[in-house]
């Protein structure tokens, strides 16, 4: 008798929850729609294009706002793909300085507008100390690891005729060098080969998906109350052997070496002295710059960063890659500028001196000055004098 009383309850309240799920739908809909208007896709889903040699590279003849909570850019490139107004290929005139930029995100000036990026600053204090002509040409591809970068340096260096060549590297370019081929454009958009079906389907249609895709990690980061809930519950996951401890961003900091970052680094240092060989071949000096991460150069930042996520600082080791491209640089008379370093010189943390966005890695304004003051002193060390 009981079970007959379930049935018949469940078929009387069939459509109240048949119309619970209908609204449901139908709130999700109108929700999707609001935010079509209101959430942008990706950058990866405008500023790239397909490359047979490359994988990928910029998208010519570009112009796209892209807005976050920290920022508000503008992104523009001629029609060779840079991110320039003119052109620079075929063009060079006498008497004039060319410096060439390149490399990923950092060196592109990803969360910065063209005005604020360190080639542009740079450009403005050579030009106010030098007689000649100064240009300096910003051919970044947020992205690109050193093969990508020696690769479009091999083919487009000698339509440039730069006189220097400054390639800016970051933590995440030794396994951008593992990682590019696994990347491909479907939809407009830069998308790894290896996403789900599902996932692939909500990130080309679903803003809903898009949404949560990026709350997430404000949740996570700049909530306090949030964060330090989800730190709990995962170390008590830990504890119980449920969960795996939080890894940093970048491998290539941590103490122990897998072979495969072992392998992709030696590939990584190749890779760079190929652009020094590329630079002289074609009379041209080549200037290595390591970027640090904001862990490295905050040291109240790495401490809150390990505590919350119970690392300990003693399994990493964050002067390893300058350290390392430093004695590469020596043993092969590569001109080497850390920026680590610099920024240690300069007590940014101490000065209240923030150079990195909160949320995004990238520099701020504040960086790309730095940035540009640096390379300016160093630039006007190797030629002695003004150029």
């Amino acid at each position: 008798m009981q079970r007959i009383n379930l049935k018949n309850g469940f078929r009387k309240n069939l459509p109240n929850f048949l119309l619970l799920i209908f609204t449901l739908m139908i709130c999700l809909l109108v929700f999707e729609i609001i935010l079509r208007f209101t959430i942008q896709k990706p950058y990866g889903c405008f500023l790239y294009e397909k490359d047979e040699v490359l994988s990928f590279r910029n998208k010519p003849n570009l112009s796209y706002t892209f807005k976050t909570n920290e920022y508000e850019v503008v992104y523009n490139t001629n029609e060779d793909g840079i991110r320039e107004q003119e052109g620079f290929r075929f063009n060079k005139k006498g008497g004039e300085m060319r410096i060439l930029t390149a490399g990923d995100s950092m060196t592109y000036g990803l969360a910065l507008n063209k005005q604020d990026t360190f080639q542009e600053r740079l450009e403005k204090k050579l030009s106010a100390i030098s007689n000649k002509k100064i240009e300096v040409i910003n051919t970044g591809v947020s992205g690109y690891g050193t093969k990508q970068t020696l690769d479009f340096l091999k083919m487009n260096l000698k339509d440039y005729e730069p006189d220097m060549v400054i390639f800016s590297f970051y933590n995440n370019d030794v396994m951008d060098d593992i990682n590019y081929k696994n990347l491909t454009i479907e939809g407009g958009c830069l998308i790894s080969k290896n996403t789900g079906p599902l996932k692939k389907f909500l990130y080309f249609h679903s803003r809903i998906f898009l949404l949560y895709q990026s709350s997430k990690d404000y949740l996570i980061i700049g909530v306090k109350p949030v964060r330090n809930t989800l730190y709990k519950i995962r170390k008590v996951l830990v504890s119980i052997g449920l969960s795996e401890h939080a890894k940093l961003k970048y491998p290539i900091l941590e103490r122990q070496e897998t072979p495969e970052i072992y392998l992709s680094w030696q590939e990584t240092l190749n890779n760079i002295k190929g652009m020094d060989d590329l630079c002289k071949e074609n009379s041209c000096t080549f200037i290595l710059v390591y970027i640090p991460s904001r862990i490295q150069v905050n040291p109240l930042f790495r401490e809150d960063y390990l505590k919350r996520n119970n690392l300990k600082e003693e399994d990493f080791d964050f002067h390893k890659p300058p350290n390392r491209l430093r004695q590469f640089s020596k043993e092969n008379g590569i001109t080497f500028i850390d920026l680590q370093d610099e920024f240690s010189k300069l007590n940014i943390d101490d000065s209240n001196l923030q150079v990195y966005y909160s949320f995004d890695l990238h520099f701020n304004k504040n960086g790309a000055e730095v940035f540009s003051s640096i390379l300016l002193k160093k630039i006007t060390q190797l030629y002695k004098t003004v150029p």
